[in-house]
C-alpha cells in the first residue's frame, strides 16, 4: 500500500494595513513675504523691485495686488518649499527677459522667456 504525501501549509497571519488616504493640501506663496525660511522667497542681489498694496493701480491681476520684478543679469531669488510640485505663475512683457528655473538646487536649468509684444 502506498502512502499517500503529505503538503504541510504553515499560515502566519498577516496584518493587512489599509492605505491612508492621499491629502492634497494646496497653498499660495505670495512673493512679497520674504525671508529665507520655509514658504518665503529669498531674493538675492540688488536689482528687484517689489511692489505691494495694489502698486499704485499697476497690480491689475497680479495675486495679492503685488509684484516683484528685475533686470540685472545674475541676480537670483530661491523660495523653500515642502512639497511635491510648484507652480510658478509670472507675468511677461516688453520690459520681460529670459529666466532660468531649477529644482532643488541642481545644475539643469530650465529658461523661460518673458518677453512679450503686449503687456
Amino acid at each position: 500500500m502506498l502512502a499517500s504525501p503529505l503538503t504541510r501549509v504553515d499560515l502566519t497571519p498577516q496584518v493587512l494595513s489599509t492605505p491612508l488616504p492621499v491629502v492634497l493640501l494646496t497653498r499660495t506663496i505670495d512673493d512679497s513675504v520674504q525671508g529665507t525660511g520655509i514658504d518665503q522667497f529669498n531674493y538675492v542681489c540688488n536689482g528687484w523691485r517689489h511692489c505691494t498694496d495694489g502698486c499704485n493701480g499697476s497690480g491689475g491681476d497680479c495675486y495679492n495686488g503685488s509684484w516683484t520684478r528685475d533686470n540685472v543679469a545674475g541676480d537670483d531669488m530661491t523660495v523653500s518649499f515642502t512639497g511635491i510640485q510648484i507652480k510658478f505663475y509670472a507675468v511677461t512683457g516688453t520690459y520681460g527677459g529670459i529666466g532660468a528655473i531649477s529644482l532643488d538646487g541642481g545644475s539643469s536649468e530650465t529658461m523661460v522667456n518673458f518677453y512679450s509684444v503686449q503687456l
